[in-house]
């Protein structure tokens, strides 16, 4: 049995294997945080906890970046050690943690400036009565989906404009007024 190309064991162990593989998955994370914490310090990632791909985009433009965080920063896979049951890599990528660009940048106080930051950003959408883009958000902030920053691709950025021009399509066409109370 495979699940996402990966060997599962057979019977009741395929159980333990799916379940060791989630907290193996959620905990490369923590790997990846340490490559965020040195990459994002530099005075060009003001923005990146806040904007991700689209300031990251932005500062290649103007004069470069100082480590530029883009498909390959993303995508490499880090080997985190070989698994000694099946001799599998334990390979890293992607899952790069949100607060890991706001601690990297403002230090401690990035976690209070990521939850101020959240605070207003969800109050933002849902005042607009924003509910796809308020939905996608709260996809990464509540359940986590590995604790990933929602911008951190250009899949991710579009994946939110699309939802954001949605929302734009539905109050600007809606026949009810979305901002009666």
């Amino acid at each position: 049995m495979f699940i996402q190309n990966r060997p599962v064991a057979d019977g009741i162990y395929s159980i333990f294997s799916i379940i060791r593989s989630v907290f193996l998955y959620q905990s490369y994370g923590y790997y990846l945080a340490e490559r965020a914490l040195e990459a994002g310090h530099n005075i060009d990632k003001g923005l990146y906890p806040f904007f991700g791909y689209a300031s990251e985009f932005i500062a290649k433009l103007i004069g470069g970046a100082s480590v530029p965080i883009d498909s390959k920063f993303v995508g490499d896979l880090h080997v985190l050690g070989v698994g000694s049951t099946d001799g599998r890599p334990f390979l890293a990528n992607i899952v790069y943690p949100w607060w890991a660009w706001f601690v990297a940048y403002f230090g401690f106080f990035g976690l209070f400036v990521k939850a101020i930051f959240v605070f207003f950003f969800l109050s933002f959408l849902l005042n607009f009565r924003m509910i796809f883009s308020l939905v996608l958000i709260l996809s990464f902030v509540i359940l986590g989906t590995a604790g990933a920053h929602p911008f951190l691709t250009l899949t991710h950025t579009m994946s939110f404009a699309v939802a954001f021009l949605l929302d734009l399509y539905v109050i600007a066409f809606s026949k009810y007024s979305v901002h009666r109370r």
